[in-house]
């Protein structure tokens, strides 16, 4: 019996093979790739929900230092709006709300936690916004009617006529408002509508409490309602803060006292916030 022999064609063998071999690589590729994303997305996943923890451990931890500085105010004759102002602003400038002890007004490297604007203090540096935050806080915490509200003071740019660029607060009390600027340790007189100054330091502003609600820090109408209905104010009521006022803070052990206390959350707060920077 004889047999006969098929012989394979070398091209065809050799077609066949390549096509494998490309299907082979794409499939690879294609499996790769997928895991590829699918492991970023897991590991975005972890880093987002590790981000939520500290975000969330950090506010906590603000929140802690503002009800330990309210309580401060509170024992040590902050039983008025501008007593409070004044132990703030004492605490404030002489470093007893940040980490490194220093605190000094920086508007150009914005490091802030979204919502908490205050935290960003404990840095050691902080704008307008920052230094009214804490001190809106603590206020409402102390049981005030106080509002956080735009402002432009001696305009630079378009842009500052529009939306303004610094941020006062203002704390209704006993039938009185006052105008508190923790940035310019003073507070205003109220001469129009929206419009208040201080004659000791030069300083004029007008106020935009609908910006103030479009960046979501108040009520829009009651804060209109209060400048409309608010008495203007005597000259010789504006005050502000003297130096030996400010420096004679740094004898007090009680301040020493309330940032030892604090000092572990202000250095986890201060490291957050340098790392979202």
């Amino acid at each position: 019996m004889a047999y006969k022999l098929n012989k394979q064609n070398p091209y065809n063998h050799k077609k066949v093979s390549l096509k494998k071999r490309i299907c082979s690589v794409i499939l690879t590729m294609f499996i790769c790739g997928s895991l590829i994303i699918v492991s970023g997305r897991i590991a975005n996943m972890y880093r987002m929900s590790n981000a939520t923890k500290q975000y969330e451990t950090t506010i906590s931890l603000y929140d802690e230092i503002v009800k330990e500085t309210a309580l401060y105010i509170q024992r040590n004759g902050g039983d008025n709006p501008e007593k409070c102002f004044r132990l703030y602003t004492q605490l404030l400038w002489n470093g007893y709300l940040t980490y490194n002890g220093n605190y000094r007004y920086n508007i150009e490297d914005q490091n802030n936690i979204i919502g908490n604007y205050g935290a960003r203090i404990a840095t050691g540096e902080g704008d307008c916004k920052n230094n009214e935050d804490f001190f809106y806080k603590v206020m409402k915490l102390l049981g005030y009617d106080v509002y956080l509200v735009a402002c432009i003071q001696n305009p630079k740019l378009p842009q500052d006529f529009i939306m303004g660029n610094h941020m006062i607060t203002i704390v209704s009390y006993e039938g009185k408002e006052y105008y508190f600027d923790a940035t310019n340790v003073c507070s205003y007189q109220k001469v129009g509508i929206n419009y208040i100054q201080n004659e000791n330091k030069g300083l004029e502003i007008v106020l935009k409490p609908l910006v103030s609600y479009i960046y979501g820090y108040n009520d829009a109408i009651e804060t209109f309602h209060l400048l409309l209905n608010a008495p203007n104010l005597e000259s010789g009521e504006a005050f502000e803060l003297g130096e030996q006022m400010v420096n004679s803070i740094s004898v007090s052990k009680k301040i020493l006292v309330l940032r030892k206390q604090i000092e572990p959350q202000l250095q986890m707060i201060c490291n957050t916030i340098v790392s979202e920077g």
